[in-house]
């Protein structure tokens, strides 16, 4: 008679090999680990915070093109005397620093306004006033 294979001794002996196993690498992880954070310690690297994807923002929330170019503009137009950085963005709140520095630079490029002075100067309009006609321009 063939002998019989005793299924549950073996089943029973794998299971026992396999907690060892198990164990052995989970203590081999845990060493890896801690020397992995000394290595990131020792050149100051931090963990990175988890990728994150940020919904687009709808398009009504961004100004049209142009319009803080035209608000920069208007406010200097409405100060012929002139207007320095610093008034600027206190009379357009909402707007950041940054995009009135690249509305003025614009403006200032195609000749529709100009600074007085380098540095801490004042933004004044460019304006064509019409000069009066002179005696030799009179029709004879």
């Amino acid at each position: 008679m063939p002998e019989q294979i005793n299924v549950k001794g073996i089943m029973e002996g794998e299971r026992t090999r396999l907690t060892t196993r198990k164990t052995e690498l989970e203590t081999e992880l845990a060493q890896i680990e801690e020397e992995l954070d000394a290595v990131n310690r020792y050149f100051g690297v931090t963990a990175k915070p988890d990728f994150k994807l940020t919904p687009p923002k709808p398009p009504d929330d961004r100004p049209e093109r142009g319009a803080v170019q035209e608000q920069v503009k208007a406010t200097i137009y409405s100060r012929p005397e002139g207007i320095s950085t610093g008034e600027l963005n206190r009379a357009l709140p909402d707007v950041s620093g940054q995009s009135i520095q690249n509305a003025l630079g614009s403006l200032r490029k195609s000749n529709q306004i100009v600074k007085d002075g380098a540095r801490g100067g004042k933004y004044r309009p460019i304006t064509l006033e019409p000069t009066p006609p002179t005696d030799a321009d009179a029709p004879q």
